[in-house]
């Protein structure tokens, strides 16, 4: 206390100290200037702060000239990244512009495919029913598994060994292979002739047929089938629908 009569005089070197010191670093020009402004260091270990003397511990003294160290990068918090409020609602935006154009078009495309599905089947039924006849050399027959008027084969048909030889599908009568419907999506009906569909062990079928299948929904586009005496299936596309 003798040797520091004037506190001023006593604050002065160390002052000195830490404004020598952010000299020494410029990249830190505040590093010295910041600790004796704020902690008003004195030689004895108090500080004043706001005209009062207060004991301090000297780890505080350390760390604020660790901090100094030219050698210590301060951390910097950079601008965050992500989306503004505008930028979000632009983007519902567009998606839901998008889907109101992309929906139709996806549904539209789905039932396209679901007919184009069941003519192929039903072409093939036909195919596999004469091959079995020859192969077998026995009759074969098409026939519906829940027949609706104008949508004869919509619920499903089966392909059939006739055991008895009467045209009609019994107990005793084998099931070659079973298709199933398509529940509402596809209309499925029979435009000319009558089921069901034999086919002779020569390959030829008792009678020609016909047949439309369309879209449940769809009025622009669909096929005919046609079965000839001789056994072949005619498929034609793009006819008009219902």
């Amino acid at each position: 206390a003798s040797r520091c009569a004037n506190t001023r005089a006593c604050m002065a070197p160390a002052a000195a100290t830490f404004r020598s010191s952010a000299e020494r670093h410029p990249a830190y020009p505040l590093a010295g200037e910041a600790h004796w402004d704020e902690w008003r260091q004195l030689p004895d270990g108090r500080r004043l702060s706001g005209g009062a003397a207060m004991p301090v511990h000297r780890t505080i003294v350390r760390m604020n000239m660790v901090l100094a160290h030219p050698g210590i990068q301060p951390i910097r918090l950079g601008r965050s990244h992500g989306f503004t409020l505008i930028e979000l609602m632009v983007s519902i935006v567009v998606m839901a512009v998008l889907l109101v154009v992309a929906v139709p078009n996806l549904a539209g495309f789905v039932r396209t495919s679901k007919v184009r599905a069941a003519q192929s089947e039903l072409a093939a039924a036909m195919q596999l029913a004469r091959s079995e006849a020859t192969k077998r050399g026995v009759s074969i027959g098409i026939t519906a598994t829940a027949p609706v008027v104008g949508n004869e084969l919509g619920g499903g048909w089966k392909v059939w060994v006739d055991v008895n030889d009467d045209g009609v599908l019994s107990a005793n009568d084998i099931i070659v292979r079973d298709y199933p419907g398509y529940a509402g999506a596809v209309v499925l009906g029979v435009t000319a002739g009558a089921l069901p569909v034999i086919f002779r062990p020569t390959g030829f079928a008792t009678g020609s047929i016909g047949f439309k299948v369309c879209g449940k929904s769809d009025t622009t586009k669909g096929y005919t089938v046609v079965l000839q005496r001789v056994g072949m299936a005619d498929v034609t596309e793009g006819v008009a629908c219902p």
